[in-house]
């Protein structure tokens, strides 16, 4: 559980600051963007760690357990873990930067027709 914390940790570090430099080279104040997007993901770090564990954890395992079989409902419940804390981390890293650039005014321009 503690290693899929860990990686997870890592692989929302990766996406978020992949999102956030996408977004601030386009940016006049691109470190506010980059800081808004690592600052949003420690802030939704706590939540999603406890969602992890309890939604990751449990569907994780079920779904392993169905898929291969009971000896793998521990590996199912790390892979869980991790699935879960990344995309709610993540996404809210990356939201918030999506948000912050659009509120100086330098967010990508969305071609309307």
């Amino acid at each position: 559980m503690f290693l899929a914390v860990v990686v997870g940790l890592g692989t929302t570090t990766y996406v978020v600051q992949a999102v956030t430099f996408s977004l601030a080279r386009k940016s006049n104040n691109s470190s506010a963007v980059t800081r808004a997007g690592f600052i949003g993901a420690t802030i939704a770090a706590v939540p999603a760690f406890f969602a992890a564990l309890t939604v990751g954890g449990t569907f994780g395992g079920a779904w392993f357990e169905v898929m291969i079989g009971s000896s793998a409902i521990p590996v199912g419940i790390g892979v869980g873990i991790f699935a879960v804390f990344v995309v709610v981390a993540a996404s809210v890293g990356a939201l918030t930067a999506t948000i912050v650039s659009f509120l100086v005014g330098t967010a990508p321009k969305m071609n309307h027709r």
